[in-house]
């Protein structure tokens, strides 16, 4: 009897989640949106589920120094993921059934900015989102987090290398973590202007973390400029912006790489405004480490890339 039960269950997801994406695909041709819709792993998820996985809380848009910005001269694309053949991104991860997207989009910023500032690419490069999960007092784990004292955290405290304290996908105590841990920090973060051209300037420096709202359609996202077309409310979610192109940002999620993309997802630049439901680009936050004390500075990327933007 319980097999019947879980079989009519699942059945029932799947007829909701097929009869939403010919909802979400009818939308996405009436609104001329230019993006694919499919079924993905995201999207088979109950609510509950689907709801579980955008945990940021948002109290308020965050429109302070919305200024348009002084509009320097941006190359048409920018992409960390190629920057004279090397990659400054680490690889897709996936924060499983947990709500701690808000830590997984501070981690993926460190990571990258780590590696910038010292000049030194590391596709092995892996810190530990869990140790801010779990020992970040201000926020809650599992139940999801604010993104400015996320990054309070990653200031004042840091977090350590993956094998320190390995990603479980659930709440665990801090003191599971390793004895005496390395942990690698910022000298200091601050918040940056919600607008395109504010947060393009500052991805053009490093990748971004920021959040946005999220609505039922976005799960059925496979590829394509993502623009709000279809569906209600979700939550706030966290991630990492990488680059851009002519049409849109280019960003890092932290839903695996069988999603979207490989794991990444374009974003219209028309979302990235109060206007829009998405009002993609909230709270978004800089990181600083002091690059002149990093080793191994001259003749890397830092050089490259100064010397690149002086002949724009």
């Amino acid at each position: 009897m319980k097999l019947i039960t879980i079989i009519v269950i699942l059945f029932s997801i799947s007829s909701i989640s097929l009869a939403s994406l010919d909802k979400v695909e009818k939308a996405i041709k009436q609104k001329g949106a230019k993006w694919r819709a499919g079924e993905t792993s995201i999207s088979r998820l109950s609510e509950h589920e689907q709801r579980q996985l955008c945990s940021v809380i948002i109290d308020h848009v965050d429109t302070a120094n919305a200024a348009p910005g002084k509009k320097p001269k941006l190359p048409q694309r920018w992409d960390w993921r190629d920057v004279e053949g090397q990659s400054w991104v680490t690889p897709v991860k996936s924060q499983g059934g947990c709500g701690s997207c808000w830590a997984f989009g501070c981690v993926a910023q460190l990571e990258s900015v780590k590696m910038i500032s010292e000049g030194i690419p590391d596709p092995d490069l892996d810190l530990s989102e869990q140790y801010q999960v779990s020992c970040d007092p201000n926020n809650f784990g599992c139940s999801g987090g604010y993104m400015y004292p996320a990054y309070n955290f990653i200031r004042d405290v840091g977090v350590p290398p993956e094998d320190c304290f390995p990603y479980a996908g659930r709440d665990l105590p801090c003191e599971e973590a390793c004895l005496d841990p390395e942990l690698v920090s910022v000298d200091s973060w601050s918040r940056i202007s919600y607008s395109v051209t504010w947060l393009k300037e500052r991805t053009y420096e490093h990748p971004v973390t920021c959040a946005f709202y999220v609505y039922q359609d976005f799960f059925y996202y496979t590829g394509g400029i993502y623009k709000y077309v279809w569906g209600d409310l979700r939550g706030g979610h966290a991630v990492c912006i990488v680059g851009w192109d002519n049409r849109g940002f280019i960003v890092k999620n932290s839903w695996g790489d069988g999603w979207g993309e490989d794991g990444y997802f374009r974003i219209a630049f028309s979302e990235s405004s109060s206007k829009s439901e998405v009002c993609f680009g909230m709270q978004a936050g800089r990181f600083f480490i002091d690059s002149s004390q990093a080793p191994g500075r001259n003749g890397t990327v830092i050089s490259v890339w100064a010397g690149m933007k002086a002949q724009l």
